[in-house]
């Protein structure tokens, strides 16, 4: 376990916040806060994002120099905000709020709103200290890292904080094609073959835009999931079967080989949208090739997942 103190004494009643992420690939890892520590026998509470047996949790341990304890663990599920464990290197916020011998801890995935996963009594370490942040078999990192003191009986759990973080809108957030037939293409816009008007692609042929509610510059990623129900379709290079194709590209794109194929993993295909700003994006969907000999007759569902990071 690695550990990086803030110099100090820690505040008797108040909170630590920080964003995070995790840089490493592999399992059995976790990233996250270390508070008021003993100095003599270097113990203290580690609030975690824990990745041990391959399942997600926020936990929140005892440590040691010599072992570390967990107290809790709360198993999370979102499917619309992927896991640092799944995407390394994007921003989550963990919470750490104390009063008296109470520990809070809570989580904000991608600027969402503060979800509290347990509450803790404990007293152990709780005298004195410093407050830091720490990584256990893992490459982390860390910005924001803020520490404050209230006085209020219980803490303040709100949305104000996550709301002030990445925030991007999509409009509109859904498309639907209808029937579609087997080694066909639909663009987005027009729901048919028809494509842009002209190139590069102009806003007026795209088929939604994309929103930098936050108040600072950020970069968009795109991912694309498998199709389901029935038969499932996967997102690929070349339509095949059950093998899809879905291009994306932004506005200002010079042709449709500049758009990019979208598979499961990030990619970064906005640069730099200033806060305040927005851009209109476009796509074209190639579907597979053996819809009929297979008798493929379910509705199929799949995401895009746009996700912010910071410039």
């Amino acid at each position: 376990m690695q550990k990086a103190y803030v110099t100090g004494s820690s505040v008797q009643d108040g909170e630590i916040i920080t964003e995070l992420t995790t840089g490493s690939a592999s399992t059995n890892r976790s990233v996250g806060i270390i508070f008021r520590y003993d100095d003599t026998s270097d113990s203290g509470y580690y609030a975690q994002l824990d990745y041990n047996t391959n399942t997600p949790a926020v936990s929140l341990a005892k440590f040691s120099s010599a072992s570390i304890e967990v107290l809790y663990s709360y198993y999370y599920v979102i499917p619309s905000y992927p896991i640092p464990q799944f995407f390394p290197g994007y921003p989550w916020r963990l919470r750490v709020q104390f009063y008296g011998s109470t520990i809070k801890v809570a989580y904000s995935a991608w600027g969402n709103e503060w979800v509290e996963t347990a509450s803790y009594t404990d007293s152990t370490y709780l005298s004195a200290g410093h407050v830091g942040v720490a990584t256990n078999v893992a490459e982390g990192y860390f910005n924001n890292f803020r520490v404050r003191g209230f006085t209020l009986t219980e803490p303040v759990v709100g949305q104000a904080e996550a709301e002030s973080f990445f925030h991007i809108a999509n409009t509109p957030d859904e498309k639907n094609f209808g029937t579609v037939q087997p080694s066909t293409y639909y663009w987005g816009d027009s729901g048919t073959q028809t494509g842009p008007s002209s190139w590069p692609l102009e806003a007026a042929d795209c088929v939604a835009s994309i929103t930098n509610n936050s108040s600072f510059a950020v970069n968009v990623l795109f991912s694309m999931s498998s199709m389901t129900s029935g038969i499932t379709w996967n997102p690929g290079t070349t339509p095949g079967a059950n093998v899809f194709v879905l291009k994306a590209g932004i506005s200002g794109v010079a042709n449709e080989a500049g758009m990019t194929k979208l598979s499961g993993t990030p990619y970064e295909l906005i640069t730099n949208l200033p806060a305040g700003n927005h851009i209109h994006w476009e796509f074209v969907f190639y579907t597979p090739t053996n819809l009929i000999t297979n008798n493929d007759q379910a509705v199929h569902t799949g995401y895009i997942t746009l996700a912010a990071e910071v410039y």
